[in-house]
């Protein structure tokens, strides 16, 4: 069973992890992601003596930073911690800025602040669009680091920089260790090629310099690792790499997302009845690992880089920083993240048992995973493209504006950079992961507070949780009309089966039609 959360908030006294926050003042960048909301809930929650946390924000759209913060504080991921303590967004600090700018775009005052007092560094600030133009994903992801260097370096009482990186920045090994891999190119010598080169240039040359990594995601991750690497050894810095961050396993709430990335997107796509098939194999391992144990691993990597680094040392390699996986797979767990098949054979089921509908299904929901890209070509036409261009066709008809052969083109668009993914395994190194949860559990408290071991995560739960916060958070659908969506569904199925027999029908009547005349 779960921890209950909210009594063990009051327990902190007894936990090292809650205890070594109190008082610390934290910087976090890219807090208005995904991961960088769930760290900023949680740190209020579990560790509710933190003096302050600054956040990063830009502002945008003529919304100022405060502004931004403040709607991020009443998104329904904060109800629990709203609970407790109605106050907590007092925590918060919003600071004006940008990670592609020099010095972050801070502020005097707020880098006076930073010099001054700031312990604890979260650097979760990227761009995770697979497609994105190398000189966007470089200036994002690998000149963020070189600026986070510099800022970190000036900090008085800096005492753990924590950098969130991927699981996959070395997707071109089947096995990846815990350690700072070699790259094609000085990371140095691409940034300032940025600097010149015009953008055709860089397009043009992008994919020799990408080389065996599938996308400029990858490849600037992996570019971020290394030159910290090179440049940040002087400062208490270790490299985070989550595998597929899922919904929310238990805290606060299961199933929480709110975003499309990995497996979400797939499930949106296929739940309406608009996706048929996907090209991917079946029997591969998403790995995909929950946002709560996620957050949990991150905050434990923060307490131990600046508390127990020294004296019980993480494995890494001489002039090598301190690298920790965090995946579903791995020695602890003996419930190794479910295939991709299981996965959608997991939703299928909830799905036909009338557990979970949806009010807005084009058709009934299936999905089918197809390893041939020739068979996926074929059967993504018949099942995919006629559909859109009929849905189209009815909504000239009915003189309102097409749009579902844009949207079939814009999700094939998405599905097409996940192809590498979705059709190749990685088995990760564990080793520190496991050392780290060892270390932090000599402590009962942080055990269930910061727990991020998955031994006993059931996957049917999880992903039943999953299509359900997608339902609920995502998708903002009305729970109470559960019963009405399901049955509203099945007379699609029924009217869709009852189609294909006309259809069926149709075709045999013509084809024996056909041969009749061929015979006479």
């Amino acid at each position: 069973m779960a921890p209950n959360m909210s009594e063990l908030v009051h327990k902190d006294s007894t936990s090292a992890i809650a205890t070594f926050f109190s008082n610390k003042t934290i910087f976090v960048t890219g807090a208005t992601g995904f991961v960088g909301k769930c760290l900023l809930e949680k740190l209020v929650r579990s560790c509710p003596d933190i003096d302050r946390i600054h956040v990063l924000i830009r502002g945008k759209h003529n919304v100022t930073p405060q502004e931004r913060l403040t709607k991020l504080c009443s998104c329904p991921l904060f109800d629990t911690i709203r609970l407790i303590n109605p106050n907590f967004a007092s925590k918060f600090n919003a600071m004006e800025g940008d990670v592609t700018l020099p010095n972050f775009g801070l502020s005097k005052t707020d880098e006076a602040l930073l010099i001054e007092k700031c312990h604890i560094v979260f650097h979760s600030a990227a761009t995770i669009r697979f497609d994105e133009p190398l000189r966007n994903a470089m200036q994002i992801n690998v000149g963020s680091v070189a600026k986070l260097i510099e800022l970190c370096t000036k900090m008085a009482s800096v005492q753990a920089v924590i950098h969130v990186s991927t699981a996959y920045a070395n997707c071109n090994e089947s096995h990846i260790e815990e350690a700072v891999y070699p790259t094609s190119i000085a990371p140095e010598q691409l940034l300032k090629a940025c600097e010149w080169m015009d953008t055709s240039m860089l397009d043009l040359i992008t994919p020799e310099l990408i080389r065996h990594l599938p996308n400029t995601y990858t490849f600037t991750k992996g570019l971020a690792e290394a030159y910290l690497n090179t440049h940040a050894q002087h400062l208490p810095l270790a490299i985070f790499r989550p595998s597929i961050i899922g919904p929310t396993w238990q805290e606060p709430v299961p199933g929480f997302i709110d975003n499309y990335s990995g497996y979400t997107g797939i499930i949106v796509a296929s739940v309406s009845g608009f996706m048929r098939v996907m090209n991917a194999n079946p029997t591969i391992q998403p790995n995909c690992i929950p946002a709560d144990v996620v957050i949990n691993t991150m905050i434990t990597l923060a307490w131990h880089t600046a508390t127990q680094a020294s004296r019980q040392p993480l494995r890494q390699k001489a002039d090598m920083l301190p690298v920790i996986h965090c995946c579903a797979a791995g020695r602890r767990s003996n419930n190794k993240s479910v295939s991709s098949q299981q996965y959608i054979d997991i939703i299928a089921e909830q799905l036909d048992s009338h557990k979970i509908a949806f009010q807005r299904c084009l058709r009934w929901p299936e999905l089918t995973l197809i390893t041939n890209k020739y068979v996926y070509g074929i059967r993504h036409f018949f099942q995919e493209v006629i559909f859109a261009y009929l849905l189209d066709l009815i909504m000239i008809i009915t003189k309102n504006k097409p749009i579902f052969v844009r949207l079939l083109n814009k999700m094939t668009k998405s599905l097409q950079v996940l192809d590498f993914f979705s059709n190749n395994n990685w088995t990760f190194a564990s080793e520190n992961s496991e050392k780290l949860f060892d270390i932090m559990s000599t402590n009962e408290i942080d055990r269930q507070l910061f727990n991020f071991d998955v031994q006993d995560l059931n996957w049917v739960e999880y992903i039943r949780n999953h299509v359900l916060g997608v339902k609920k958070y995502l998708l903002k659908d009305d729970m109470d009309r559960m019963t009405q969506c399901y049955e509203r569904n099945l007379r699609l199925k029924l009217a869709q089966q009852l189609i294909s027999a006309i259809l069926l029908t149709f075709l045999s009547l013509a084809f024996i039609h056909t041969v009749k005349h061929i015979v006479v």
